[in-house]
């Protein structure tokens, strides 16, 4: 009744429960004054509140998601280019909106974080191949600060985004939905703070698995990182101090060589002491779990994409299934 009443109560609410359902964004009203005003509000509902419904969930751990959606073949036949030529200046490109923002993404081939000299042995003992080609790091374009790394197979993406306003996963939309064959899209999005553990309120104490307790995980850092041997056993517990940070500053591939080399001035590592050429190597063996092999190995016949896909779990969140893992063992034990 109000002359100066843009939109009347029933049709307003119309128009965001579309706005909601189109972009899957909430959307709130809020006075004149603050900076998310998305268009001016009638004085009369300056003071209303519209509550949508929340997010999508993904899974119990994962609150809100988005399915994401570009030409995975134009991906692939730049991921092609990029792998057959000799320098690494070849780039994938991605450009997605998502969660209310646009990415422009600019990826490279990653060289840094496997090693060159890096041989890998098969259960026979032989010699096997080994293709890094799908790995990938790269940022944001036009964000200074944002670091993206991941892998790409089939030209799908799947990795992990940093950027000024937050961080995002990006994994494949069949992890989640392997009974549903939906061409609409082939990944799903998220954010960092969307994922949470509904059950940690249930624990207490630390988390069980191998023995690793607080104390023998400072215990064992402090022996690594020390300049003299150290032989004593692990401390009681309620003995030790909180740990003091390594690295000050956080950066965004930690497992890079520059990382690694940042601390190296203010603390000489037992095993850098040794002056052979191998002073930088270890052995290490990773027997990966039987069920997630044969699960990758039934969506994907093809032993080396599987051992691909396998070798860039490091690079994805696995925050869910590892906390399942968790629970099964907390249980068991």
């Amino acid at each position: 009744s109000s002359p100066s009443l843009l939109f009347p109560v029933p049709a307003l609410l119309r128009l965001y429960c579309s706005l909601y359902q189109l972009f899957s964004v909430s959307i709130v009203l809020c006075t004149s004054s603050s900076p998310s005003l998305l268009f001016p509000v009638p004085a009369q509902f300056q003071s209303l509140t519209v509550v949508l419904p929340p997010g999508v969930p993904l899974s119990e751990y994962i609150s809100h998601y988005e399915p994401l959606s570009y030409d995975a073949q134009d991906v692939h036949r730049n991921h092609v280019r990029a792998k057959r030529s000799v320098t690494r200046e070849n780039a994938v490109h991605l450009h997605f909106s998502a969660h209310r923002r646009s990415f422009n993404i600019r990826l490279k081939r990653d060289l840094s974080t496997f090693s060159s000299n890096l041989v890998v042995h098969g259960p026979d003992g032989r010699e096997e191949d080994l293709d890094t080609s799908h790995i990938y790091q790269g940022h944001i374009i036009g964000e200074p600060g944002s670091h993206v790394f991941g892998s790409v197979s089939e030209g799908v993406f799947e990795g992990k985004i940093v950027a000024p306003w937050g961080s995002y996963y990006v994994e494949k939309a069949h992890r989640y939905f392997p009974n549903t064959a939906n061409k609409t899209f082939h990944s799903v999005i998220y954010s960092e703070s969307d994922v949470g553990d509904p059950y940690e309120s249930l624990r207490t104490g630390h988390v069980g698995g191998c023995g690793v307790t607080d104390e023998v995980s400072q215990w064992m850092d402090r022996v690594q990182n020390g300049a003299v041997d150290d032989d004593d056993p692990p401390p009681s517990p309620g003995k030790v101090k909180p740990p003091q940070p390594s690295f000050p500053s956080y950066h965004p591939n930690k497992y890079s060589r520059e990382a690694n080399e940042e601390g190296e001035k203010s603390r000489v590592k037992r095993g850098t002491r040794s002056k052979d050429d191998n002073r930088n190597t270890c052995s290490l063996f990773i027997q990966t779990d039987p069920l997630i092999w044969r699960h990758i190995t039934e969506q994907v016949i093809n032993r080396t994409l599987t051992r691909a896909l396998l070798g860039s779990f490091s690079l994805i969140p696995l925050i869910p299934l590892i906390i399942i893992i968790i629970i099964i063992i907390i249980i068991i034990m």
